[in-house]
């Protein structure tokens, strides 16, 4: 339930930003000033609409509207990137008490259910944690997680062929369905394994990441002959793994991004960071609409569910920490127009009414409005926390 306080906040809110006096997507030399007061105001909503804080009546420190674990901890993750750009840290103890997140009941492989994707999102908030907290009992957790997530990379499944060597399955051995391996669980496993090398400096996790980039840029990167050339497909098929040529996710392009920029850290190696420049320019063309972000489900015709509906702002949030670890001012300044155009559509046509953030930046649709999603909200805030840091409004 919101606070007399929270409610007043949200009214204001609405006041200042109403449909009718929305930012116009045109393009402005200054940088995004205006980002930081947005980014306050819908992480307001979010904490204050969606999640129950513990020690609160009814508190589960959850959001009570989704039951999935990869949409909590990539939202508290959102939360903690606020935090640490904007130094306004009135949420701390409700990410370090949430369900997920609690020091004292830290995930382990057991919680999955055999999901190797939804363990390595939870990777990225318990390093994202470490770093903002030095807390080690987070970087633990993560660690352990990881570990089990490139568990039988090279067992054959399904009938898989030793083609398929080197990428990391979607899902754990004990699981019923067909085997996968797919672009997002060996990105999520490159930036993991990449990271987890950057503090260590133990070989094994750059060459983890090393086999696995191999692999994912192989099987699942398209080629100048094919479709969107320069994109990374959902996934690869049995038995040789091939590429399945399936839709190109934007935050399946966001996550590579931010893999090439911490293998470029790693070994000094500027080609990582020109793959990567292929891939983000790919995106602008070929999963845009009018120049702002779009999924394919989010056109004319299509609905997004309720995953989907978080995919673009996953692409900004990895599009931000792409831009923080190569740190060149050049290609920040070539895309930031770009960043900030972002938050600005979004803030012009997704804001619902009462300030809640729908799926659809483009354009306003009664699509774009309903339902509500903890993920489409957080999602938003994504895109402008980039801009906030690196785009120009």
């Amino acid at each position: 339930m919101l606070s007399v306080s929270s409610i007043s906040g949200i009214v204001l809110f609405l006041a200042a930003h109403s449909l009718g006096a929305a930012i116009s997507p045109v393009a402005r030399a200054g940088p995004c000033a205006e980002a930081k007061t947005w980014a306050n105001d819908y992480v307001a909503i979010e904490m204050n609409r969606f999640f129950a804080k513990n020690g609160n009546p009814g508190g589960c420190g959850c959001y009570p509207a989704t039951q999935y674990v990869w949409h909590t901890v990539t939202a508290l993750e959102g939360v903690v990137n606020y935090m640490m750009i904007t130094g306004d840290d009135q949420y701390r103890d409700y990410v370090l008490t949430a369900r997920n997140a609690s020091a004292g009941s830290l995930l382990v492989p057991e919680n999955f259910n055999e999901s190797h994707d939804d363990a390595l999102w939870t990777v990225l908030l318990y390093f994202k944690i470490d770093e903002w907290t030095t807390d080690g009992r987070y970087w633990d957790a993560g660690i352990r997680l990881l570990g089990w997530a490139g568990e039988g990379r090279s067992d054959s499944r399904s009938g898989s062929t030793a083609a398929c060597d080197g990428g990391v399955w979607w899902e754990g051995a004990g699981t019923s369905k067909t085997g996968y391996k797919n672009a997002i669980t060996n990105e999520l496993f490159i930036v993991a394994s990449t990271k987890a090398y950057l503090k260590t400096k133990n070989q094994s996790f750059l060459n983890d990441a090393l086999t696995s980039w191999t692999f994912l840029k192989k099987r699942m990167r398209r080629g100048s002959t094919v479709s969107q050339p320069g994109l990374y497909s959902d996934g690869t098929q049995l038995p040789d793994c091939t590429n399945n040529m399936q839709e190109t996710w934007t935050y399946n392009q966001g996550v590579v991004l931010h893999a090439l920029g911490l293998l470029y850290k790693a070994t000094g190696n500027r080609s990582y960071v020109d793959e990567a420049l292929v891939t983000l320019d790919a995106v602008i063309k070929h999963k845009t609409k009018d120049r702002i972000l779009a999924e394919t489900c989010d056109l004319p015709g299509n609905t997004c569910n309720y995953d989907q509906v978080g995919f673009k702002g996953l692409f900004m949030r990895h599009l931000q920490y792409f831009l923080e670890v190569v740190n060149d001012s050049a290609i920040t300044a070539k895309y930031s127009g770009w960043i900030g155009l972002q938050a600005r559509a979004m803030n012009q046509h997704a804001r619902r009414a009462d300030g809640n953030v729908g799926s659809i930046w483009w354009g306003t649709s009664d699509v774009s409005l309903y339902p509500e999603a903890v993920n489409a909200l957080s999602s938003g805030v994504d895109a402008i926390l980039a801009a906030n840091k690196f785009g120009t409004c």
